[in-house]
């Protein structure tokens, strides 16, 4: 619970300062350098994510990168008419997906009031896609659970055609072991017989022979019998 805390409060405080970066960065002199940070810092993702892409909360350095290089291309291309707007869409999607479900509701809100706040525009018709942006966290949050639970549902699956195969493998090895076990109690019993018959030597030869073919006979109504029930 404690772990989970802390994540979520990281998670908060990197959105919040992130964001805040990305909009002095788009208002300050070095806007005109966008495209040459954007293409920095997509670099360095790319060589960090071979080596810290196993780390645990890489997954937060991810976001919070992305957040920075789409709020940047946005905000330095004219916020909200910005030809770049609709990666909000695909930005705010994604980050549900990877981020806690209640850190993307505040980065949606957040974004919401720094476009009202900062955009030029009195056109309601031109505020549309901001009015929309809410709209994108809680859709995006369904069709995560959804792939959540196809992913459960998959490792199960799974977990289940192992066990199979295992109870498979068990069996198999089950009747070898009793095949195996018939076949050596067999060929003692045959060479029995075959030892009296060669030195036969009357009545009492006669009984060992019979008490060895009712062994032979209730070895195999046992096989049968052990075959059938596995």
């Amino acid at each position: 619970m404690q772990t989970q805390t802390v994540t979520f409060t990281s998670e908060l405080i990197g959105i919040v300062v992130t964001t805040f970066l990305a909009l002095f960065f788009a208002f300050s002199p070095f806007a005109q350098y966008d495209l040459q940070l954007i293409a920095v810092l997509f670099i360095i993702y790319m060589l960090l994510r071979k080596h810290l892409a196993q780390q645990p909360l890489f997954y937060l350095y991810e976001s919070l990168g992305f957040i920075f290089m789409v709020l940047v291309a946005v905000f330095s291309t004219g916020g909200i008419s910005s030809p770049f707007f609709f990666l909000i869409y695909f930005l705010l999607f994604a980050l549900v997906l990877l981020l806690d479900a209640t850190s993307s509701v505040i980065l949606t809100l957040l974004l919401v009031i720094v476009f009202l706040t900062t955009g030029n525009t009195g056109s309601l018709r031109e505020l549309i896609p901001v009015f929309s942006l809410p709209f994108i966290a809680p859709f995006a949050q369904y069709l995560g659970m959804v792939r959540q639970k196809y992913a459960q549902q998959k490792q199960l699956v799974h977990t289940l055609e192992q066990k199979k195969l295992k109870v498979e493998h068990t069996k198999n090895y089950q009747k070898e072991q009793t095949l195996l076990f018939l076949t050596t109690n067999l060929f003692r019993l045959n060479q029995d017989m075959k030892d009296k018959l060669d030195n036969f030597m009357g009545d009492a030869d006669l009984q060992m022979l019979k008490d060895r073919v009712r062994e032979v006979e209730a070895l195999v109504h046992s096989f049968r019998d052990y075959v059938e029930k596995i």
